[in-house]
């Protein structure tokens, strides 16, 4: 039962790094499952389907080829189907809605209220659509398209089954063939669906077709068609399972450094016991597979547990996620089963080979003497050396990628400086426990003792305060690069954006929207411009069409970088700095008959080419439909938004700073609460670690503590001691962690966006002053109950010999 205690903590680590992996598998196979439904629902019942493809230049299936196809003999079935994807909006902003061909009613697809479309201007929409634009049957709906915004009629509302439409979608719009044609401002089919006798004989004789043959048209058997959805569609799967198996690597590494030093401990433990097996016989390889032995029972109980939990992690993780993702159950995969036992057994029997082969070195003389608490040793010289270099080299790796924007680069040089940290670990974590001596000394002969027990041992010290390092190094990394991101990408929006908000419109302002738009609470001021895309010719005698806003004086009023405008004249043209012109260079602006030469000048704040109003006047340009507006100081700047959109009315793009600041802000804090819960699995297994090192500790110095308890030690300075000896180690763990973890994350940040806009360094302090608090304050409750254990200790016990 004692060594079941002693394994238990262990057991614990391997099981939670287990855990992880499995979760991550079965919610892959549980969405691959429901990926291959989705792909196969819409194709179901037929034999071959014929697509088209999308791009800057997409092909579809013409009316003709649709008729063609429908001749070939073999053919009892032909089912042609639009699909695309429109703007629509009552009012507020555009939202994606996917439109396609009206589906006919069953079992599945029917209708919730309403009735079918009868008119050449009417709609179906799903519940979903009805709910984000806020209308139902009878209703109106306002689409974008090329010549403006359009109205439809909502006759019904549809709930359609999964062989219309499965998996994750936008709002749903449904209507004929001929209106999606218009909408869209492009002839012809997505999909036909051809059903049929033999799918290979049909396929041949359709790709032959004339006007299919050599065409861009794909032509697949309803099984190659759902193979080629599920290999589309399984792409995000993939790259979220490589994701999380990511962190989960991190998981079980941090499990491994867990598991090695608990057997490092349990050896040097059981010196006596494996004396004797010594003196009565056992070789040197049967106390090495002894020791395996154990390990890989271990892991086996601990890895199927841990796979159990996962089972129990992704049955509620699919429950929850079946509104995002349309998952259809969880997927008992038997390889999401087996692998990630094969793994937990493999890691557990890896970290337990140092301690075994420690074993094996055992003298059959050490079980004639008595076990006293074991001093480490110092860090060896060629695990110093080797540690410093690597730490120099991973140095410069990080330099050479943020200063040439190399991810790859950067990355292989932060692993190298940590390995080298984890290498320098043995002599680092020592001397710094040391350097907490004077804090610690404030708790008198406890806080002093503390640190000398964990100074005692260093290897056992540096071990344990490894497997927390690496946790807090990673989102101390996190952090500090999602921070820095964060405000190098607002600091470059600033820039694109001028003013508070911008006012695109497919049609000329009229002057009640201007003024409904003035009226609104809070916004200073409205200035209108006009927008073409005019020729202009440099020096080099090249034309291109560029896009040119024309901007009146008044513009100064709403601008919030007034040195925006202050350069505009009627003989210059403001540029940004990277438009590929020199300051100063003569260029000719637009079409022949209206052209005016104008001197360039460069301007870090300008996104577009700006020109005077009266330089419009001269180049032709039509009336206005675009409006910058600013908004007074302290506004909410989102809820603006929200208004000027209502009162500007449907066709009206409405562009502010804040709700992309939001909705960048929004983006990064969901992403760093991702990661920080993902990398908190293995900050927990390494509190694990601490605990398991100081309930082991307690049992190795059981009569070190009596002797202190008989010596006039109380239950609780015993109890304070282990507890400061636990914070000693997490301290200094976390600091040098979140140290790590600020230098990687500005690395990080000048290698992945250093080449796309100016870095700002930003060091979230109070998040990480929290998570280092936070661990602080587990690394104490880890201490609880190995104290518990020690302060139980009666004072005899030190007369008592083994």
């Amino acid at each position: 039962m004692r060594r079941v205690r002693q394994l238990l903590s262990a057991g614990l680590a391997i099981a939670l790094g287990v855990a992880f992996v499995a979760t991550t598998l079965l919610f892959t196979a549980s969405a691959n499952k429901s990926v291959a439904d989705a792909a196969a629902s819409p194709v179901e019942g037929s034999a071959v389907v014929v697509g088209g493809t999308s791009g800057a230049e997409p092909v579809l299936v013409s009316a003709d080829q649709v008729r063609a196809i429908q001749r070939v003999p073999g053919v009892t079935g032909v089912r042609p189907v639009v699909k695309t994807t429109l703007l629509a909006g009552n009012g507020a902003y555009p939202s994606a809605v996917q439109a396609q061909t009206l589906p006919a009613l069953d079992e599945q697809t029917r209708l919730t209220s309403g009735r079918l479309p009868g008119g050449p201007e009417e709609v179906l929409i799903d519940q979903q659509a009805a709910t984000e634009f806020k209308t139902q049957a009878g209703g109106k709906l306002v689409v974008q398209t090329e010549e403006g915004p359009r109205t439809l009629q909502v006759s019904g509302v549809l709930s359609p089954g999964a062989n219309v439409v499965s998996g994750q979608h936008d709002s749903l719009l449904f209507a004929a063939d001929p209106l999606l044609f218009e909408l869209r401002g492009m002839t012809g089919y997505d999909d036909v669906y051809i059903s049929g006798t033999d799918p290979e004989e049909l396929r041949t004789r359709i790709a032959e077709l004339p006007g299919v043959a050599g065409s861009k048209l794909t032509v697949r058997t309803g099984e190659q068609e759902i193979a080629a959805r599920v290999a589309s569609y399984s792409k995000g799967t993939e790259a979220l399972a490589t994701f999380l198996l990511a962190f989960g690597a991190v998981s079980m590494f941090v499990a491994a450094l867990v598991i090695a030093n608990t057997f490092s401990i349990l050896v040097v433990q059981r010196t006596r016991e494996l004396g004797l097996l010594r003196c009565v016989g056992a070789t040197r390889q049967q106390v090495f597979r002894r020791v395996l032995g154990e390990a890989a029972g271990l892991g086996v109980v601990a890895s199927v547990v841990g796979v159990l939990i996962g089972i129990g992690l992704t049955t509620i993780g699919v429950r929850l996620a079946e509104g995002m993702m349309s998952l259809t159950g969880v997927a008992l995969a038997w390889w999401a089963l087996l692998v990630p036992i094969v793994l937990g057994v493999l890691i557990t029997v890896l970290s337990a080979i140092r301690p075994a082969r420690a074993a094996t070195r055992v003298a059959p003389l050490a079980a004639l003497r008595p076990i006293g608490v074991t001093e480490g040793r110092r860090a060896g010289v060629v695990a110093a050396v080797l540690g410093v270099l690597l730490f120099l080299a991973g140095a410069a790796g990080l330099v050479v990628g943020a200063t040439s924007h190399s991810v790859g680069v950067g990355i292989a040089g932060g692993v190298l400086n940590f390995v080298g940290v984890l290498l320098l670990a043995r002599m680092l974590v020592p001397a710094l426990v040391g350097a907490l001596g004077p804090l610690l000394r404030v708790a008198g002969p406890t806080g002093t003792m503390a640190v000398a027990n964990a100074r005692r041992n260093p290897a056992r010290a540096a071990a344990t305060a490894s497997a927390l390092l690496v946790g807090v190094a990673l989102i101390a990394m996190m952090v500090t690069g999602a921070a820095t991101a964060q405000r190098s990408t607002q600091i470059a929006i600033d820039r694109q954006f001028p003013v508070d908000a911008q006012l695109n419109s497919a049609e000329p302002f009229t002057a009640q929207q201007l003024d409904e738009v003035r009226r609104v609470d809070g916004v200073r001021g409205v200035v209108t411009m006009r927008t073409a895309a005019l020729p202009i010719t440099g020096a080099n005698g090249q034309a291109q069409n560029r896009g040119v806003v024309a901007v009146p004086a008044e513009a100064r009023s709403v601008v919030n970088r007034p040195q925006l405008v202050e350069s505009i004249t009627d003989t210059t043209l403001v540029a940004g700095e990277k438009s590929g012109w020199r300051a100063g260079e003569k260029v000719r602006l637009g079409e022949p008959g209206r052209q005016v030469e104008l001197s360039v000048v460069l301007s870090p704040e300008a996104d577009a080419l700006l020109v005077s109003d009266a330089t419009g006047d001269r180049l032709g340009m039509p009336a206005a439909s675009q409006a910058w507006v600013g908004f007074d100081p302290d506004t909410d700047g989102e809820a603006l938004e929200r208004q000027i959109a209502e009162v500007a009315g449907p066709g009206v793009e409405v562009m502010g700073i804040a709700s992309i600041r939001a909705m960048m802000t929004q983006i990064v804090d969901l992403a760093l609460q991702i990661v920080t819960a993902l990398l908190g699995v293995a900050v927990i297994i390494a509190l694990v670690g601490v605990g398991n090192t100081l309930g082991l500790s307690v049992l190795e110095r059981t009569r070190e503590s009596a002797l202190l308890r008989a010596l006039g030690l109380t239950r609780g300075q015993l109890r304070g001691m282990l507890g400061l000896e636990a914070l000693s180690l997490g301290l200094v763990a976390v600091v040098l962690g979140a140290a790590l973890g600020i230098g990687y994350g500005i690395a990080a940040s000048y290698a992945l966006i250093g080449g796309q806009l100016p870095v700002q360094v930003a060091v979230p302090w109070l998040r990480l002053l929290l998570m280092v608090a936070v661990a602080l304050v587990a690394a104490w409750l880890a201490s609880v109950l190995p104290a518990r254990r020690a302060a139980k200790v009666a004072p005899a016990a030190a007369m008592a010999v083994e």
